[in-house]
């Protein structure tokens, strides 16, 4: 080959190919702030009469990409206000505050470690969902508990939805039993998350 066509070809491929570390951070638009804009979390824990639903009102974080290169190394955290949740019950939602010591204890907050179970961009292009688990660190009134939220991921019009789940006992972040004398509280309390990882959403460096 031509000496000067060679350098031509490879000059031309440097300029219109990213960095590796730069196209490692396009998987699943990463970075991207969190918000109630783009994320939603609510919950339901049974009692004696029905299921009880809330949702958090308030919530602010962020996600990205431990390692660029790797589309497993999802991290990030998520701060959410003890009083941002909200059952639409004015005295459920007072007695959830006081067992939850909300004066002191304003905050609750979520670390994301990684994606333990993650498919490939590639295998959700081709399939539109797949499982996921995402591991991390669930912090209540100053207790830290490894927890793990089982869902999915899906393709969706403008990027990417994450839908997961998760459950823990009252009792092992230190909230006493918000039952009462004519109603029990289950024991367990289970928080659904649902993320959109879109373009519109991303928080570029």
């Amino acid at each position: 080959m031509n000496t000067n066509l060679f350098a031509v070809l490879l000059t031309a491929f440097v300029l219109v190919s990213p960095p590796a570390a730069l196209a490692g951070e396009q998987y699943w638009n990463l970075p991207i702030k969190i918000d109630p804009s783009n994320s939603k979390v609510s919950f339901e824990v049974d009692t004696t009469w029905h299921t009880v639903h809330g949702v958090v009102k308030q919530l602010r974080g962020n996600l990205s990409l431990s390692e660029p290169s790797d589309f497993s190394s999802i991290t990030g955290d998520v701060v959410i206000p003890v009083l941002s949740l909200d059952t639409d019950n004015g005295m459920r939602d007072d007695k959830m505050r006081e067992v939850m010591d909300a004066t002191h204890f304003t905050q609750i907050k979520f670390h994301l470690d990684k994606a333990s179970k993650i498919c490939s961009p590639e295998q959700l292009a081709s399939a539109g969902r797949c499982e996921v688990q995402l591991d991390g660190v669930l912090e209540i009134r100053n207790v830290k508990r490894d927890v793990h939220l089982s869902g999915e991921m899906s393709r969706a019009k403008s990027g990417y939805t994450v839908n997961a789940r998760t459950k823990f006992r009252w009792a092992d972040f230190g909230v006493e039993d918000p039952s009462i004398l004519v109603a029990r509280v289950a024991e367990e309390v289970v928080v659904l998350v649902q993320v959109a990882l879109t373009d519109g959403g991303q928080e570029r460096s």
